[in-house]
């Protein structure tokens, strides 16, 4: 009797565990997201420096670090503090990056410029897991998340 209340109950209840399994991938990178953008934000105030937020579209590699300079191959600066984080999205990829309401990039790498005041440029990130489920991630010029899920 025990088993056969044991059996029914994991028969019902899978379809639920899978479908929450599924969602986490999609919520840990919107979060992922959310978090780089807050990390490089407040890492731009306390060290008074511009800090850039890297998302590549094309291996769905998250990075932020220092801005250097004003052109692409300026290197940093000796002594200075190692700030650079890393995250690699796990079977989610970023779809879309749209900066200011009017320049959508769907491939490359996308930068976004945190300035030493704190303030962005406005930006859209809209990631896609591996069963096409979508969240978009909106990011105003102050630096204020906010996220929401898409439906299929």
């Amino acid at each position: 009797m025990v088993l056969a209340i044991l059996s029914i109950t994991t028969v019902v209840s899978m379809p639920y565990l899978v479908k929450s399994i599924r969602g986490n991938r999609l919520r840990v990178a919107g979060a992922t997201i959310v978090k780089a953008g807050r990390y490089a934000h407040t890492m731009a105030l306390l060290n008074t420096r511009e800090m850039k937020l890297i998302l590549n579209l094309d291996s769905a590699l998250v990075r932020v670090e220092p801005r250097y300079g004003a052109t692409p191959d300026a290197q940093p600066v000796s002594g200075s503090p190692r700030l650079q984080i890393t995250r690699q999205l796990d079977a989610v990829r970023i779809d879309s990056v749209e900066r200011e309401h009017r320049l959508r990039e769907s491939a490359g790498e996308v930068s976004i410029i945190y300035r030493s005041n704190g303030r962005c440029t406005p930006y859209e990130v809209r990631l896609v897991d591996e069963f096409d489920n979508a969240m978009v991630i909106n990011v105003d010029a102050l630096s204020t998340a906010e996220a929401r899920r898409e439906t299929p």
